[in-house]
């Protein structure tokens, strides 16, 4: 168990739509939400986050341009940086 929390203030999403029906992030429970008129996107689930790095692949794969930060806490671990971009996923400072 862990959790993913994630936000971005400039981002633009092929269709956030799509993104939401990820096989990967339905089973986690991980919905993006746009607040304020696409000026804001959230996310935020809690439970196996072991196969994060496909959930990070996934969104980056719907992400046009922008980037989200946010946390990633894996069970039992301690939280570390999340940062997705059209181009990377960077963990921790360690592009995956």
């Amino acid at each position: 168990m862990g959790i993913i929390d994630l936000d971005s203030f400039q981002f633009l999403f092929d269709d956030i739509h799509k993104l939401n029906r990820e096989p990967e992030l339905l089973t986690l429970g991980l919905e993006f939400q746009i607040i304020d008129e696409n000026y804001f996107v959230s996310g935020k689930a809690e439970g196996n986050v072991s196969n994060y790095r496909i959930i990070f692949s996934k969104i980056r794969v719907h992400l046009l341009s922008g980037s989200l930060t946010g946390t990633l806490t894996e069970s039992g671990k301690n939280t570390v940086n999340v940062t997705i971009t059209v181009e990377n996923v960077i963990v921790n400072n360690v592009v995956l």
